[in-house]
């Protein structure tokens, strides 16, 4: 069964802008986007420590933070960016 993918304002600004300037990066985050509607927990994603429910998953230097929802099928995506900004972004974005 399939989860439903959703992107963050913000971080589907991030992907348009990606996607512009470094077409094949863009399209390795879409592609591991698509395969995270099928496995959300696949080996190689790692739960954050200090950020509850917040997954992770690298591709390439960027990162994809993400949380799951079980109960409605949904991968809801806080953000994307550069392996460098990530958890600066996350903490903002969680107000944390």
């Amino acid at each position: 069964m399939a989860y439903e993918v959703r992107l963050h304002r913000e971080a589907d600004k991030f992907l348009d802008k990606l996607a512009k300037s470094q077409p094949g990066d863009a399209e390795a985050v879409e592609d591991m986007l698509e395969h995270l509607a099928e496995q959300p927990r696949y080996v190689g994603c790692l739960r954050l420590t200090g950020i509850p429910d917040v997954w992770r998953v690298p591709v390439g230097g960027y990162r994809i933070c993400y949380r799951i929802r079980d109960d409605v099928l949904l991968v809801y995506v806080v953000t994307i960016s550069t392996r460098d900004n990530v958890y600066e972004l996350l903490r903002r974005r969680l107000g944390r």
